[in-house]
Protein backbone atom coordinates (compact mmCIF):
# COMPACT_ATOMS: atom_id res chain seq x y z
CA UNK A 1 0.00 0.00 0.00
CA UNK A 2 1.36 3.32 -1.25
CA UNK A 3 1.54 6.43 1.87
CA UNK A 4 -0.63 8.54 1.65
CA UNK A 5 0.28 11.45 4.13
CA UNK A 6 2.83 11.79 6.82
CA UNK A 7 2.09 14.79 8.98
CA UNK A 8 4.45 14.62 11.87
CA UNK A 9 8.05 15.26 10.70
CA UNK A 10 11.46 16.82 12.70
CA UNK A 11 14.24 18.48 10.76
CA UNK A 12 17.38 20.45 12.03
CA UNK A 13 15.65 22.95 13.74
CA UNK A 14 14.25 20.44 16.17
CA UNK A 15 17.01 19.65 18.83
CA UNK A 16 16.85 15.93 17.70
CA UNK A 17 16.45 16.41 14.26
CA UNK A 18 19.40 15.37 12.02
CA UNK A 19 18.55 17.00 8.45
CA UNK A 20 17.62 20.34 6.91
CA UNK A 21 13.96 21.35 5.77
CA UNK A 22 15.15 21.52 1.88
CA UNK A 23 16.27 17.40 2.17
CA UNK A 24 13.02 16.28 4.14
CA UNK A 25 10.74 18.10 2.09
CA UNK A 26 12.84 16.86 -1.17
CA UNK A 27 12.41 13.34 -0.12
CA UNK A 28 8.43 13.75 0.83
CA UNK A 29 7.79 14.54 -3.01
CA UNK A 30 10.17 12.12 -3.78
CA UNK A 31 7.80 9.47 -2.42
CA UNK A 32 4.73 10.97 -3.84
CA UNK A 33 2.75 11.14 -0.49
CA UNK A 34 -0.26 13.46 -0.58
CA UNK A 35 0.46 15.76 2.30
CA UNK A 36 3.73 15.70 4.17
CA UNK A 37 4.05 17.95 7.08
CA UNK A 38 7.67 19.49 8.80
CA UNK A 39 6.70 19.61 12.50
CA UNK A 40 9.78 20.59 14.41
CA UNK A 41 10.16 20.39 18.40
CA UNK A 42 8.70 23.19 20.10
CA UNK A 43 8.95 22.03 23.42
CA UNK A 44 8.26 24.37 26.71
CA UNK A 45 11.39 23.21 29.01
CA UNK A 46 12.73 26.67 29.87
CA UNK A 47 15.03 25.11 32.20
CA UNK A 48 16.83 22.96 29.17
CA UNK A 49 15.79 25.01 26.19
CA UNK A 50 15.80 28.70 26.10
CA UNK A 51 12.49 30.40 25.64
CA UNK A 52 13.91 32.66 22.28
CA UNK A 53 15.91 30.05 21.26
CA UNK A 54 12.87 27.66 21.07
CA UNK A 55 10.95 30.82 19.63
CA UNK A 56 13.56 31.38 17.03
CA UNK A 57 13.73 27.59 15.89
CA UNK A 58 9.92 27.32 15.17
CA UNK A 59 10.18 30.60 13.35
CA UNK A 60 13.17 29.61 10.96
CA UNK A 61 11.32 25.71 10.67
CA UNK A 62 8.39 27.79 9.26
CA UNK A 63 9.79 30.35 7.28
CA UNK A 64 12.02 27.46 5.08
CA UNK A 65 8.82 25.42 4.83
CA UNK A 66 6.96 28.04 3.04
CA UNK A 67 9.72 29.02 0.92
CA UNK A 68 10.25 25.50 0.05
CA UNK A 69 6.80 25.28 -0.80
CA UNK A 70 6.59 28.56 -3.19
CA UNK A 71 9.65 27.23 -4.80
CA UNK A 72 8.60 23.71 -6.06
CA UNK A 73 5.67 22.85 -7.42
CA UNK A 74 4.78 19.25 -7.33
CA UNK A 75 1.80 17.24 -6.53
CA UNK A 76 2.58 16.58 -2.49
CA UNK A 77 0.96 19.56 -0.06
CA UNK A 78 3.70 20.18 2.22
CA UNK A 79 2.23 22.16 5.19
CA UNK A 80 3.78 23.77 7.89
CA UNK A 81 3.49 23.41 11.11
CA UNK A 82 4.92 22.04 14.98
CA UNK A 83 5.02 19.94 17.54
CA UNK A 84 3.90 22.39 20.74
CA UNK A 85 4.96 20.28 23.63
CA UNK A 86 4.06 20.78 27.31
CA UNK A 87 1.61 23.65 26.37
CA UNK A 88 -0.27 23.12 29.97
CA UNK A 89 2.35 23.88 31.92
CA UNK A 90 3.32 27.69 30.25
CA UNK A 91 -0.20 28.47 28.71
CA UNK A 92 0.90 32.24 28.02
CA UNK A 93 4.10 31.81 26.57
CA UNK A 94 2.28 29.02 24.39
CA UNK A 95 -0.28 31.31 23.37
CA UNK A 96 2.56 33.38 22.51
CA UNK A 97 3.96 31.32 20.32
CA UNK A 98 0.63 30.57 18.80
CA UNK A 99 0.51 33.31 17.34
CA UNK A 100 4.18 34.15 15.80
CA UNK A 101 3.42 32.37 12.64
CA UNK A 102 0.02 31.26 10.16
CA UNK A 103 0.79 27.47 10.24
CA UNK A 104 -1.47 24.21 8.62
CA UNK A 105 -1.07 22.46 11.99
CA UNK A 106 -0.05 22.19 15.48
CA UNK A 107 0.21 18.94 16.89
CA UNK A 108 0.12 18.56 20.77
CA UNK A 109 2.07 16.82 22.94
CA UNK A 110 3.18 15.30 26.40
CA UNK A 111 6.51 13.66 26.93
CA UNK A 112 6.93 14.59 30.62
CA UNK A 113 5.20 13.48 34.41
CA UNK A 114 5.52 14.33 37.90
CA UNK A 115 9.09 15.42 38.43
CA UNK A 116 10.43 13.24 35.12
CA UNK A 117 11.75 16.26 32.45
CA UNK A 118 11.11 13.72 29.74
CA UNK A 119 10.42 9.91 29.96
CA UNK A 120 13.09 9.70 27.45
CA UNK A 121 15.33 10.74 30.33
CA UNK A 122 13.70 7.97 33.03
CA UNK A 123 16.37 5.30 33.92
CA UNK A 124 13.49 2.81 33.76
CA UNK A 125 15.25 -0.11 34.80
CA UNK A 126 16.34 1.35 38.28
CA UNK A 127 13.09 2.72 38.85
CA UNK A 128 10.56 0.85 41.27
CA UNK A 129 7.55 -0.67 38.88
CA UNK A 130 4.83 1.81 41.50
CA UNK A 131 6.86 4.60 40.24
CA UNK A 132 6.71 4.08 36.94
CA UNK A 133 2.61 3.79 37.58
CA UNK A 134 2.13 6.52 39.57
CA UNK A 135 3.88 8.66 36.40
CA UNK A 136 1.67 6.94 34.27
CA UNK A 137 -1.12 8.17 35.80
CA UNK A 138 0.13 11.44 35.99
CA UNK A 139 1.12 10.99 32.21
CA UNK A 140 -2.35 10.57 31.32
CA UNK A 141 -3.93 13.50 33.46
CA UNK A 142 -1.94 15.81 31.13
CA UNK A 143 -2.96 14.50 28.53
CA UNK A 144 -6.68 14.90 29.46
CA UNK A 145 -5.09 18.62 30.66
CA UNK A 146 -3.71 19.25 26.96
CA UNK A 147 -6.91 18.54 25.66
CA UNK A 148 -8.99 20.30 27.61
CA UNK A 149 -6.62 23.27 27.09
CA UNK A 150 -7.92 22.97 23.59
CA UNK A 151 -4.97 25.39 21.24
CA UNK A 152 -3.65 22.00 19.27
CA UNK A 153 -5.27 20.19 16.31
CA UNK A 154 -3.81 16.81 17.04
CA UNK A 155 -3.26 14.78 19.83
CA UNK A 156 0.16 12.69 19.52
CA UNK A 157 1.35 9.51 20.38
CA UNK A 158 -0.73 9.04 23.23
CA UNK A 159 1.30 6.01 24.99
CA UNK A 160 4.55 7.89 24.16
CA UNK A 161 6.44 6.77 27.65
CA UNK A 162 5.56 2.99 26.34
CA UNK A 163 8.48 3.11 24.05
CA UNK A 164 10.93 3.68 27.14
CA UNK A 165 9.24 1.45 29.99
CA UNK A 166 7.89 -1.47 27.30
CA UNK A 167 9.84 -1.11 24.39
CA UNK A 168 13.42 -0.57 25.68
CA UNK A 169 13.63 -1.73 29.32
CA UNK A 170 11.42 -4.69 28.71
CA UNK A 171 8.47 -3.74 31.79
CA UNK A 172 5.18 -4.78 31.12
CA UNK A 173 2.28 -2.09 31.63
CA UNK A 174 -1.17 -3.25 31.08
CA UNK A 175 -3.14 -0.29 30.36
CA UNK A 176 -6.45 -1.64 31.96
CA UNK A 177 -5.26 -0.12 35.20
CA UNK A 178 -5.65 3.26 32.91
CA UNK A 179 -9.06 2.48 31.28
CA UNK A 180 -11.44 5.24 32.87
CA UNK A 181 -8.55 7.71 31.72
CA UNK A 182 -7.82 6.83 28.71
CA UNK A 183 -11.60 6.42 27.45
CA UNK A 184 -11.92 10.24 29.15
CA UNK A 185 -9.09 10.99 26.91
CA UNK A 186 -10.72 9.76 23.68
CA UNK A 187 -14.22 11.11 24.77
CA UNK A 188 -12.38 15.12 25.09
CA UNK A 189 -10.72 14.08 21.78
CA UNK A 190 -13.59 13.24 19.67
CA UNK A 191 -15.53 16.18 21.62
CA UNK A 192 -12.87 18.53 20.89
CA UNK A 193 -12.69 18.21 17.10
CA UNK A 194 -8.91 17.22 17.50
CA UNK A 195 -7.64 14.60 15.37
CA UNK A 196 -5.86 11.38 17.48
CA UNK A 197 -2.32 10.37 15.66
CA UNK A 198 -1.22 7.31 15.29
CA UNK A 199 2.30 7.54 15.31
CA UNK A 200 4.24 4.71 13.36
CA UNK A 201 7.62 5.46 14.92
CA UNK A 202 6.83 1.99 17.19
CA UNK A 203 7.13 0.21 14.33
CA UNK A 204 10.84 0.89 13.99
CA UNK A 205 11.20 0.64 17.04
CA UNK A 206 12.03 -1.85 20.30
CA UNK A 207 8.08 -1.73 21.06
CA UNK A 208 7.46 -2.67 17.49
CA UNK A 209 3.79 -1.06 17.90
CA UNK A 210 2.18 1.71 16.88
CA UNK A 211 1.48 4.88 19.32
CA UNK A 212 -1.37 4.24 20.84
CA UNK A 213 -1.71 0.91 19.88
CA UNK A 214 -4.66 -1.23 17.98
CA UNK A 215 -6.50 -1.49 20.86
CA UNK A 216 -6.59 1.71 21.97
CA UNK A 217 -7.66 2.89 18.34
CA UNK A 218 -10.36 0.33 17.99
CA UNK A 219 -11.51 1.90 21.52
CA UNK A 220 -11.39 5.21 19.96
CA UNK A 221 -13.44 4.19 16.88
CA UNK A 222 -15.94 2.49 19.23
CA UNK A 223 -16.77 5.88 21.34
CA UNK A 224 -17.46 7.84 17.83
CA UNK A 225 -13.92 8.92 16.71
CA UNK A 226 -13.44 9.08 13.21
CA UNK A 227 -10.91 11.85 12.55
CA UNK A 228 -7.13 10.83 12.89
CA UNK A 229 -3.82 10.96 11.32
CA UNK A 230 -0.59 9.50 10.80
CA UNK A 231 2.68 10.57 11.44
CA UNK A 232 6.25 8.40 11.34
CA UNK A 233 8.02 11.37 13.74
CA UNK A 234 10.80 10.60 11.29
CA UNK A 235 14.11 12.77 12.66
CA UNK A 236 15.76 11.88 9.07
CA UNK A 237 14.82 11.79 5.64
CA UNK A 238 15.38 8.01 5.62
CA UNK A 239 12.41 7.71 8.12
CA UNK A 240 9.51 9.37 6.34
CA UNK A 241 6.54 7.25 6.01
CA UNK A 242 8.30 4.39 7.73
CA UNK A 243 5.70 2.35 8.89
CA UNK A 244 2.81 4.26 7.20
CA UNK A 245 1.49 1.84 4.82
CA UNK A 246 1.61 -0.81 7.63
CA UNK A 247 -0.80 1.73 10.00
CA UNK A 248 -2.87 2.69 6.79
CA UNK A 249 -3.89 -0.95 6.56
CA UNK A 250 -4.64 -1.38 10.46
CA UNK A 251 -7.03 1.93 10.07
CA UNK A 252 -8.58 -0.03 6.95
CA UNK A 253 -8.97 -3.37 8.87
CA UNK A 254 -10.82 -1.37 11.90
CA UNK A 255 -13.25 0.26 10.10
CA UNK A 256 -11.79 3.69 9.31
CA UNK A 257 -12.82 5.48 5.66
CA UNK A 258 -10.57 8.48 5.79
CA UNK A 259 -7.22 10.29 7.30
CA UNK A 260 -7.45 14.00 8.36
CA UNK A 261 -5.02 16.83 7.96
CA UNK A 262 -4.73 20.32 8.60
CA UNK A 263 -4.68 23.02 5.97
CA UNK A 264 -4.57 26.82 7.92
CA UNK A 265 -5.44 24.80 11.00
CA UNK A 266 -9.04 23.44 9.25
CA UNK A 267 -9.46 19.72 8.76
CA UNK A 268 -9.15 18.37 5.63
CA UNK A 269 -9.48 14.26 4.78
CA UNK A 270 -8.17 11.82 2.12
CA UNK A 271 -9.57 8.59 1.51
CA UNK A 272 -7.92 5.30 2.43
Amino acid sequence: MHPLLDCHNHSLHSFDGQEPVDLICRRAAELELQVFAVTDHCDLYPARYPVEQVKAAICASVDEVSRWRQEHAGSTRILTGFELGEAIDYPALAEEILAMRQVDVVIGSIHRAGDVEDFYYLDCRNTPVSRILELLDDYFDRLIRLVEWGMTDVLAHITYPLRYIVGDAGIPVELDRYKDKIDRLLRLTIDSGMALEVNSSGLRQKISVPLPDPGIVSRYRQLGGRRITLGSDAHKAGDIASGIPQCQQLLRELGFEELTWFRQRQPQTIRL
